[in-house]
């Protein structure tokens, strides 16, 4: 987020850049800081608009739900903070921790993993991988709300209908991968309608 100026975006535009994917990840200051990503909420509401104003580069963000400051607080400021950036795209993942990483260290201490896990092959990978849950916001409920926060930004703007046809099997996937059937056969009607009725 800091490179991006008038300059910047001119060079990318020129080198062929159609589309530009930029980590936020969240919409709150502190828990910026607690995962040491260097930017802040405002710098990102300040320089994301240089894109789309200055060129036709279109705009994936990406969020994160999870985490030890995750609150119902921090969980709206993200739906707050993607309204104001108006990207084209908006991809939303839970938090997974991994080895090397702080948040594995102090992950580790409560809840083993298995040493040969990271390989071993595994079919339910996806399913089975390490995410940071809290007691506000447990694994089930993490996912839940990244799909809800994925859902509610990508259905309401024009979207290629390759792209719609990939999102919905993106969630269809999730929802497979927890044996939340009704919850799929909702989420894809509801999908599906939003393609021909835009708010």
């Amino acid at each position: 987020v800091d490179s991006i100026d008038k300059t910047t975006v001119a060079l990318l535009e020129k080198s062929g850049c159609d589309i530009l994917s930029i980590g936020i990840e969240y919409a709150d200051n502190e828990q910026l800081k607690a995962i040491h990503k260097s930017i802040t909420v405002e710098k990102a509401i300040e320089r994301i608009p240089l894109i789309k104003n200055n060129s036709s580069i279109q705009i994936a963000v990406n969020f994160i739900v999870g985490g030890e400051l995750e609150t119902e607080e921090t969980l709206q400021k993200k739906y707050d903070v993607i309204k104001q950036l108006n990207p084209d795209y908006c991809h939303v993942s839970i938090l997974g921790v991994f080895p090397g990483t702080e948040l594995y260290q102090e992950y580790i201490k409560k809840h083993p993993v298995p040493d040969n896990f990271w390989f071993t092959k595994n079919q339910n990978f996806h399913k089975d991988i390490p995410v940071f849950e809290t007691d506000r916001f447990p694994k089930e409920r993490m996912f839940d709300e990244a799909l809800k926060l994925d859902l509610w930004w990508n259905k309401d703007i024009k979207k290629k209908k390759s792209y719609s046809f990939i999102k919905l099997m993106r969630m269809a996937l999730g929802y497979l991968r927890y044996g939340k059937i009704h919850q799929l056969v909702s989420a894809a009607l509801s999908y599906g309608r939003s393609l021909f009725k835009r708010k």
